[in-house]
Formats: structure tokens, C-alpha cells, sequence
């Protein structure tokens, strides 16, 4: 960040048609797929959660940001009565709807997942089929970064504890607290994200010299082997091949360059 070049991976495979299919076009038409939060394998992740302990004034600071956002035309009276009806509406009842209104928005986000390492064993289990699928290298840089109309890349965060919002809370810290935060037990993922908040979850094309590597899986199949290799020379800007390898008498793995034919 700040400017400097910023490597990162996605692990992918080649099981089933969607997938395959997925994989390529990343590779040939360099397109990736920018899923909604709804969708994560994580039920935990990207779920708002207001804290009921607030103020009058609380209450009271945030519906006139809101108002003053969303509905400018609303007059003193007029914003007085909502406010009144608001004091008296119960905790609970007040955080369900707040809760709602925000995730549906969430929901709406397109957010890619990255990771930012290449090595790392149980992400070529979890997510790379048994290391018999691939990892993408992308070398997001200043240059680049003028042409992406989605967010750049920022790390994940990793607690033990679930962030509670205040419902004062400005949208950067809403965002901090609950996008950008994960339970400690996925800290291994390194994971990095960029979002686009306007078209949503879909198909982004990317700039070509984004995809930089194809690193092949240290199981993938011959067959797989070869198709790949195909794809990554086809393409029309330079993408390196590397290979992984089990390492004897280690828990680790070794990239090297592909010496294939």
C-alpha cells in the first residue's frame, strides 16, 4: 500500500464445470468474480451487530446524520417527530431494524478475497482441491491502481472477540469493524480484500498485467497440467509459470519455476 507494489494470491481448482470454467476465464479473459457477503463459507463474517447500550443523545446524533444524508428536504418539525418516534421504540426493535437496513447493503457489496501467501498448506487443501488446482499471483501496483474502479486491496483483521458497532459509528468505522474483521481461527488465510461498493457482486474485468503468475498445484493431474500451461501462454501480456513441490522431510512447500514442456 501507500503507493509500493502489493503482491497477492488466489487459489483456485478445476473441479467441476463451473469451477473450470471460472478458473479459465480468469487466466484467458481476466475476469474475477466479486462474490456478495450472503455467500461465504463463513456465517460469521461480514454479519453487523449494533450494541444496544446507547444514549438519547446517541439515538438522537444519529438519526439527524442520517436525515441530514438521506433525507436533506425533511424540515426541524418534521425531523423532531421521527425523532420522537424513534425514543420511544425499544432497544431491541430499534437495533433489528438498524441491523437489517445496513446488511441488506452489505449484502449488496462485491467483495474479492486475496491472500498474501503462496505457500501456505491448508490453503491449498481447502481451496486449491487438495493441491491439485492453482494459485494466482496478482502485483497490484501504483500504476494499476489508476486504472481499478474498485477499492484496493486492505487486510483482514483477526480478533478473538465479535466488533459491536455503535449506531454513532461513522461508515469507515462500520466498515473497519465488521468487513475487515474475521475470528482469529482464519488468521492462517492472510487474507486481503477489495470491494466494489457501486455495481455489486458480478464478473470485474481487471487489467491483464495485473495477473502476473500461475503457480501449479504439487497434485495437479498432467491433464490439468498441460491445459493450463496452455491458457497462461496464450495470454498476451507476460505471466509467469511456477510450480509447487512437496519438500522432503518438511511440513512445507517449495514454489519453483515450471520446467515443463
Amino acid at each position: 500500500m501507500n503507493g509500493e507494489k502489493l503482491t497477492l494470491y488466489r487459489y483456485r481448482h478445476l473441479e467441476g464445470e463451473e469451477h473450470h470454467c471460472w478458473t479459465r476465464k480468469i487466466i484467458t479473459d481476466s475476469v474475477l468474480y466479486f462474490a456478495s457477503p450472503s455467500t461465504f463459507n463463513d456465517p460469521f463474517d461480514c454479519r453487523v451487530h449494533y450494541s444496544k447500550d446507547y444514549s438519547k443523545d446517541d439515538l438522537l446524533s444519529m438519526f439527524n446524520k442520517l436525515a441530514k444524508k438521506y433525507e436533506p428536504e425533511m424540515n426541524r418539525k418534521e425531523r423532531r417527530g421521527r425523532a420522537k418516534a424513534l425514543l420511544k421504540m425499544g432497544r431491541s426493535e430499534l437495533i433489528r431494524l438498524l441491523t437489517t437496513s445496513y446488511q441488506d447493503g452489505v449484502n449488496n457489496y462485491g467483495i474479492l478475497s486475496l491472500s498474501a501467501n503462496n505457500d501456505n498448506i491448508l490453503m491449498w487443501s481447502h481451496y486449491a482441491a487438495a493441491h491439485k488446482g492453482l494459485c494466482l499471483r496478482f502485483e497490484f501496483t501504483p500504476q494499476i491502481r489508476s486504472e481499478l474502479f474498485y477499492k484496493w486491496p486492505l487486510p483482514v483483521e483477526y480478533e478473538d472477540s465479535y466488533p459491536k458497532i455503535k449506531i454513532t459509528s461513522s461508515n469507515k468505522e462500520i466498515s473497519d469493524l465488521f468487513i475487515f474483521t474475521k475470528a482469529i481461527d482464519w488468521c492462517y488465510e492472510e487474507e486481503y480484500r477489495t470491494m466494489d461498493f457501486d455495481n455489486g457482486p458480478g464478473e470485474k474485468h481487471f487489467p491483464p498485467e495485473l495477473l502476473t503468475g500461475v503457480i501449479l498445484g504439487a497434485r495437479m493431474t498432467p491433464e490439468n497440467k498441460r491445459e493450463v500451461v496452455g491458457w497462461v501462454r496464450a495470454r498476451k501480456t507476460p505471466t509467469e509459470l511456477l510450480e509447487a513441490h512437496i519438500k522432503e522431510g518438511s511440513f512445507s512447500l517449495e514454489i519453483k519455476p515450471y520446467n515443463g514442456d
